[in-house]
């Protein structure tokens, strides 16, 4: 194998060595006894013992107790010096370490031996070690490993040092950290010059053998004679180092004076991660506890044939009504198809294989294979007719059950009654428990299972069919209701995902189906709740996010090549925040917390985001006639349509990302650039970021790994065949060996070539190289793509031990030339004549060469901790049922506390149990054990904080907060009224003239009405129009004066819309004689953009006892929305602020300014409306 080393600029740390036989005491190096002298300067006092002076600084043999702390450009120093002194030292004796200066590595800091003396001072026995230990030096990232390869080299150069003559000669030695055990090499007399240790194994130059030394506690020992030299084969080694040793007569000096180091090397560990395979119905990797949730989309059949006439009439566009959820809303359906068999022209609507046997009336139904054997559970609501057909896997039938009456004009057999079935555990849910299927899990065929609706909602009464579940047997107790699926955060099968631990990261680009993916809105994609997750839009992105938070892997995102920026950007919140249940995004700040439904990526994630895939290869043609199409249409130049294209659009989407994620997106987003493999196209796509064709707003984004797919063996398959036109099954005589020696020769050839051609234009870019997919690519294309020979003999060679070995060299490869990440392409799926993709064919597969070397890699080269975390949830009840954990409750009685149930019963800890709970509630612990409590909360404010741990130690934790309002709190005091056209309906609000129209207005209530403020000339405040109506409508100023320039491009802040007066005002005063109760009050508004992503996008809240100051101080905010909210008119967002539950807002009697200021808005008189404002609280 090839062996490839990336330098790394370590950093010296110096540590003590005891050369010394004789016993001695130590002093410490800590605060005690060391001082800064001369700012650079560690300054250590030499101790005396029983006439033998000694001195040293503490070692540290676990390396974990630093003597210097790390800096910005120097790794932490561990140990230090040993002095044994003989004679008269003379007074005020020290030991001293000097930084150099300016400090940092490559030089190790100076060491010196001092004393006050005026006479000549004996000091025997002066040792110093230099030690590298790479897992400490400074920006040490994670895709690199703590171990130095064995094969790193070590050069060290001591340029002086400085003493009186005589005495005994200096010496070096090399020392490594292999293990547990220190390992010296034969010392060589040298006072000054360069030392190159070339390979740490099998090197048997003489003053290059190695020795163990045996550490007791912190004596750090090295004979001065018995050690035993030899040749050594070590593993990895964890610190690599230098040991200076002398004896001299001396007059107030030692020292080894500016000491470097040059050449080490330390193999880098590439990351492995894993691409999931598409999800459909036939799929083998079976992902989910419900069957149903992979079963195909609905085929169309005629209600009259159904076991005779055509499998598939094609008709679901032709009358077929569907909820939002995918569910048929009535069946059977009259279809509208034009009358007579399809006529051939591409203008005909009709389905090509249509004919006159097409009836009027039809019926819908799916397919999907299951793996388990055992006993299904069939769930549902609605009502209707219908029925379930299973088939083994060996082909006998194992059960046909219908539901439900006959159909009138169908032929379906009637059934067992609806309502004769159970209600599950909901009261709502009928379930049903089928009899056993029978699946062999020596291969790849699993159960056909067929369910067919011919009735849905016969009364019409909206009571459809739909909800439908097949729940897997392992899932619930058959007789009972009930069953153990999460459905929000575990749905998955445990087989499934059993095989994808410990990898880095997920790639969802077949979860995603974004090769042609139809995407181009929001709402054009697939939800959770929708009937099935085998659709031509891919997985929903919640349960893209809910595996990886269930394995704790990063996950690595495909925007579609048709996706809007609002697309984008809304696939940017969920990812960060999380969804509510209709599918929009939560908002944190904006949105209760009990919308929250969807968990977001868990925070210590990372996100990588790839624009659409492979856009560069013509076989995907929608992405790749996309980019070419956009490309030449913004003028890019001839030959680089595509690759330019790709480029430019990456670059918004990086922007539009790092727009919604803030401060988080330098932290945990991953800018990838996707590229052919190969030199040329990879210099294409990462030039043009500095080519000056980035859209203005994107200008700063740059990508942070350029991406490639090292497939080999490509070429292997049709060179088996003697012609690419040749479909007799003829095969040239070769053998497994000599297809996988084939491969091997592209490996070791084109593949390490062009891969580390790749890995210098990387370099040269400054970005990571990445593999976003790769593997074994042994497959015929053109004609003998139909070779059933050669297809048999390309898949024995996938399932040979030999092909794993080959993974393993393979990967080897890769990591040795420098390459960050791998994403294995793919995990489970089965093989056919286009491929032999999966590295598991099928679920529960006993054997499988290609996964089982990933898995050896990753023993020796982990990810991550393979201990996962619990995942924590956290619920209340309402009305018996489980909702989000409120963030405020009301005090309705009046007792001065509320009953608030919380439970975590819904965690699960995917890799143990969980074993404790603890619940803190205002700094009290109420209990470390109970899962479910139900505490008396105060009103004011709560502070609740819950962890659960599990059986090895890992914990969850969670803070958040439970405001209880006082009684009356929630009462409508206001709300202000926009309907109808107001006055001034054409002409702009030129002057401060108040809106004071109020749907509810408590009796003698002070109302100012709205006045809009700004200071800016040509901005307005105008009511409703016949575009807008309905709402207060303001024009904005642009960012100014936080950029200097009016009307930019640049979002404006917070700061720029106070200093600028620009918001709008109210002011409430309670009635003579009366007071105001705020506490508890809740203030809502809601906001309107006008003109999408331009109108402000945030909104801060201000409130004034007594007024507020022309320009308060941002910080004095008591709200600010943070993140931002849907722009575009048409997505109105409700903001809700409660006031804090104290004395100060008690009893008001002065008037009560609130202020809604908006920012992060760009350019000119860009508008937004207030469409509603509401204030609660008392009147006294």
């Amino acid at each position: 194998m090839l062996k490839f080393a990336t330098l790394l600029a370590m950093s010296l740390l110096a540590v003590a060595s005891l050369m010394a036989a004789t016993p001695a005491t130590f002093v410490d190096f800590n605060a005690a006894n060391a001082t800064i002298n001369g700012g650079a300067y560690l300054t250590l006092p030499i101790s005396y013992s029983n006439g033998t002076n000694t001195g040293r600084w503490n070692f540290d043999p676990s390396l974990t107790t630093p003597l210097v702390p790390a800096t910005a450009t120097t790794a932490q120093i561990f140990g230090g010096i040993n002095v044994v002194s003989v004679g008269t030292l003379g007074s005020a004796p020290y030991a001293r370490i000097h930084n150099n200066n300016p400090p940092g590595w490559p030089n190790a800091p100076k060491v010196f031996v001092m004393s006050n003396a005026g006479s000549s001072t004996n000091i025997n026995n002066v040792n110093m070690v230099y030690l590298w230990k790479r897992g400490d030096f400074p920006g040490n990232q994670p895709s690199y490993s703590d171990t130095f390869d064995s094969s790193s080299t070590l050069s060290v150069h001591i340029t002086d040092d400085s003493h009186i003559t005589g005495g005994d000669a200096e010496e070096t030695r090399f020392i490594i950290l292999n293990g547990s055990t220190y390992y010296v090499s034969e010392a060589k007399a040298a006072a000054t010059g360069t030392f190159t240790l070339t390979n740490f194994n099998n090197n048997s130059t003489a003053g290059f053998r190695w020795a163990p030394i045996t550490l007791t506690g912190t004596n750090f020992d090295i004979p001065q004679s018995g050690l035993v030299y030899a040749a050594q084969t070590f593993g990895d080694v964890q610190a690599v180092g230098w040991i200076g040793r002398g004896s001299r007569n001396y007059t107030g000096l030692y020292a080894f004076d500016t000491f470097s180091a040059t050449g080490l090397y330390c193999t880098p560990v590439m990351k492995l991660s894993m691409n999931l395979g598409g999800v459909s119905y036939y799929t083998t990797s079976h992902p989910f506890l419900d069957v149903f949730k992979y079963t195909s989309t609905w085929l169309t059949a005629n209600s009259n044939t159904i076991y005779s006439g055509p499998w598939a009439t094609a008709l679901n566009g032709y009358g077929l009504t569907l909820d939002s959820n995918g569910w048929p809303t009535k069946l059977p359906f009259t279809q509208t198809l034009i009358p007579g068999p399809y006529s051939g022209t591409q203008t005909d609507p009709r389905p090509a294989y249509s004919s006159n046997a097409i009836s009027s009336q039809q019926y819908v139904h799916s397919i999907v294979i299951a793996y388990e054997s055992g006993r299904y559970r069939l769930r549902f609501r609605g009502t209707g007719s219908f029925s379930i057909h299973a088939i083994n896997s060996d082909g006998t039938n194992a059960f046909t059950t219908y539901f439900g009456p006959t159909v009138p004009g169908s032929n379906n057999p009637a059934g067992t009654a609806i309502t004769s079935l159970p209600l599950d555990t909901d009261g709502v849910t009928r379930y049903w428990d089928s009899p056993a299927i029978t699946v062999n899990p020596a291969t790849s065929a699993g159960s056909n299972i067929y369910f067919a609706l011919y009735a849905s909602d016969p009364n019409s009464t909206g009571d459809y069919l739909r909800n439908i579940e097949f729940l897997s047997p392992s899932a619930f107790t058959p007789g009972f209701g009930g069953d153990t699926v999460n459905r929000i955060t575990a749905p998955f099968n445990p087989d499934f995902y059993a095989t994808l631990h410990n990898f880095a990261t997920l790639r969802m680009m077949d979860w995603g189906a974004t090769n042609g993916s139809p995407i181009v809105n929001w709402a054009d994609r697939t939800l959770p709740t929708s009937y099935t997750q085998s659709q031509v839009t891919g997985v929903a992105l919640e349960y893209q996010i809910a595996i990886a938070n269930l394995l704790n892997e990063n996950i690595w995102v495909n925007v579609p090549h048709q996706a809007t920026q609002d697309y984008v950007q809304n696939l940017a919140l969920v990812l960060h925040n999380g969804s509510k249940a209709d599918g929009t995004p939560y908002r944190p700040g904006v949105d209760p917390l009990s919308s929250l439904v969807w968990p977001g990526l868990n925070s210590n994630l990372k996100v990588y985001i790839e624009y659409s895939n492979e856009t560069w290869n013509s076989g995907f043609s929608a992405q790749y006639n996309w980019c070419q199409s956009h490309g030449q249409a913004l003028g890019f130049p001839a030959g680089k349509y595509g690759d330019y294209y790709a480029s430019y659009q990456s670059a918004n989407v990086w922007q539009w990302f790092y727009d919604e994620w803030g401060a988080d997106a330098t932290k945990r987003l991953v800018r990838v650039m996707g590229s052919q493999f190969s030199t040329g196209n990879a210099t294409n796509r990462l030039s043009a970021f500095n080519a000056g064709i980035l859209a203005p707003e994107a200008r700063t984004q740059y990508p942070d790994a350029l991406a490639v797919a090292p497939y080999f063996g490509g070429s292997v398959a049709n060179s088996l065949v003697p012609t690419y036109v040749s479909t007799d099954g003829t095969v040239n005589t070769a053998t497994t060996p000599q297809i996988i020696a084939d491969a091997r020769a592209d490996v070791e050839g084109n593949i390490l070539t062009t891969i580390n051609g790749l890995k210098t234009i990387a370099n040269t870019h400054g970005v990571n190289l990445n593999c976003y997919e790769g593997g074994q690519g042994l497959v015929a294309t053109y004609a003998n793509v139909n070779n059933t020979a050669l297809t048999g003999d390309l898949e024995a060679a996938n399932r040979d031990p030999s092909m794993g070995a080959l993974y393993t060299e393979y990967l080897g490869e890769l990591q040795a030339a420098g390459v960050a990440e791998f994403c294995n392409f793919d995990h489970i799926g089965g093989w056919s004549k286009y491929g032999s993709w999966g590295v598991i064919e099928y679920v529960n597969q006993p054997t499988h060469p290609k996964y089982d070397a990933l898995v050896t890699y990753q023993t020796n080269f982990p990810n991550s901790d393979s201990n996962i975390p619990p995942l924590l949830d956290v619920t209340s009840t309402s009305g018996g049922a489980i909702v989000n954990v409120p963030e405020a409750v009301v005090d309705t009685t009046g007792a001065g506390s509320v009953v608030v149930p919380l439970s975590t019963a819904g965690s699960v800890d995917y890799d143990g149990t969980i074993v404790s709970t603890q619940w803190i509630i205002n700094g009290v612990v109420q209990s470390t054990t109970a899962n479910a409590i139900s505490p008396s909360l105060p009103v004011g404010n709560n502070t609740i904080t819950v962890s659960v741990t599990d059986n090895s130690g890992a914990s969850a934790s969670d803070t958040f907060q439970i405001a209880v309002r006082p009684k009356g709190s929630d009462t409508l005091i206001v709300q202000s009224s926009f309907a109808g056209a107001g006055n001034n309906v054409a002409t702009p609000l030129t002057t401060p003239t108040p809106w004071t129209w109020t749907s509810t207005l408590a009796s003698g209530l002070g109302y100012t009405g709205w006045t809009f403020i700004h200071s800016n000339s040509g901005i307005y405040a105008r009511v409703s129009d016949a575009n807008y109506p309905n709402a207060y409508r303001v024009s904005l100023m642009n960012p100014y004066p936080s950029t200097g320039t009016p009307n930019s491009a640049t979002p404006e802040l917070l700061s720029d819309a106070v200093t600028q007066k620009q918001y709008l005002t109210v002011t409430v005063t309670p009635p003579t004689g009366h007071s105001l109760d705020l506490r508890g009050a809740a203030i809502q508004w809601t906001l309107n953009p006008l003109n999408n992503s331009q109108s402000a996008r945030q909104t801060a809240l201000f409130v004034g006892v007594g007024g507020l100051p022309a320009q308060p101080a941002v910080s004095s905010a008591v709200y600010d929305s943070s993140t931002r909210y849907p722009t575009g008119l048409g997505s109105p967002t409700t903001f809700t602020y409660y006031v804090p539950i104290t004395s100060a807002y008690s009893n008001i009697t002065q008037p009560t300014e609130i202020r809604i200021y908006f920012y992060d808005n760009v350019y000119g008189f860009k508008e937004i409306q207030l469409v509603d404002f509401q204030l609660t609280g008392v009147v006294h």
